[in-house]
This record gives C-alpha cells, sequence and structure tokens, in this order.
C-alpha cells in the first residue's frame, strides 16, 4: 500500500481550519453590531469579506484533491458493489437484528431479534448419498 500524499493529508486540516475562520467571521460582525459598532448595517463586513476570500482561494487551491478524491471514491464504490449487493441480499433487512456484541476473546456477536425457526427434521428420507438419518 503507498503512503497517502502530503496533499490528502493536508486536505482535512485545511477544510478544517476554513470551516473555523468561516463560522467565526459572522460571529465577530455580530458581536459589533451588538456593541453598538454598526447597527443595521447593510453588506458584509471586512472580516466576512476577507474570510469570503480566504475561503474562496482554499476552495480554488484544493479543486484538484477533491477532485481525486472523488474519483478514487466513485471507483471504489463501483469496485465494491456487487459484494455490498450480495451482502445485502443475504443480510436483508438490519431492524431484524440486535446491535452487535463483543466477547472477551474478541468474537463480534450479531444476533436476530427473532431467531429463525429450526429446519424440519427429516427422519427415514434417504439423503442423496443413500444413507438416512436417524
Amino acid at each position: 500500500m503507498t503512503p497517502p500524499s502530503p496533499t490528502r493529508l493536508a486536505l482535512p486540516v485545511t477544510l478544517a481550519a476554513t470551516l473555523a475562520i468561516a463560522l467565526a467571521v459572522p460571529c465577530v460582525s455580530r458581536a459589533e453590531d451588538a456593541a453598538g459598532g454598526r447597527p443595521g448595517d447593510e453588506g458584509f463586513s471586512l472580516m466576512e469579506e476577507g474570510g469570503k476570500l480566504l475561503f474562496r482561494h482554499m476552495l480554488r487551491r484544493m479543486k484538484p484533491a477533491l477532485d481525486d478524491a472523488q474519483n478514487d471514491l466513485g471507483a471504489t464504490l463501483n469496485d465494491m458493489a456487487p459484494a455490498l449487493r450480495e451482502l445485502s441480499d443475504y443480510v436483508g433487512d438490519l431492524s431484524l437484528y440486535q446491535l452487535p456484541e463483543v466477547l472477551p476473546n474478541g468474537d463480534v456477536l450479531i444476533r436476530r431479534k427473532v431467531p429463525l425457526p429450526a429446519p424440519p427434521v427429516r427422519l427415514g428420507v434417504p439423503n442423496a448419498d443413500g444413507t438416512v438419518d436417524l
């Protein structure tokens, strides 16, 4: 497995910083209004404009990495689709199962809420190999 590129490692950090700035800028503006700075002022303050410019610049620079991540995710989901369909057909409705339980030895159990009925017992009926189960 190849190590992730520095661009991909920077993506979460950059997005988190951008989100923090975008959320903080309107709060600063509202604090100015509450303190009597510019009550009822229309338009954006300089802080809001700066935050928007920074956010646009970061998105513009991150676009290639985001596009690559989207392509990689799409390819991975396409590869996994047959296995996920098979698992879905096998499991059926997830609401029929209890929450997973981890045993002390590390095994994970997922029990049905209502157990399936036991298969019917076939006494005296020959098996395919000619033997009879008693």
